[in-house]
């Protein structure tokens, strides 16, 4: 199962939805020597699909493992399908 999720819960007085998506990875033995402000995570986390950390992935391959974007198109569409 994926080391780190992303869920988002919409509540309304019909339903539940959880909206989820991950990224699968593992922590590093040693942390980068750069901390991105905001993200300290990205410095420790190797990301198992190319097999390095987080911080040292490149716009590409940060696109092509983005697990928040996703997440969020998700919950927009069931946001504006439980619309009343």
């Amino acid at each position: 199962p994926p080391a780190w999720k992303v869920y988002s819960v919409l509540l309304t007085l019909k339903k539940a939805d959880l909206i989820q998506n991950g990224l699968s990875g593992r922590i590093a033995r040693q942390a980068a020597p750069h901390i991105q402000k905001g993200y300290p995570f990205r410095s420790i986390f190797v990301v198992e699909q190319f097999n390095k950390l987080y911080i040292d992935l490149t716009d590409e391959e940060h696109r092509a493992v983005d697990h928040r974007s996703p997440a969020v198109r998700k919950l927009k569409t069931t946001l504006l399908a439980n619309r009343d």
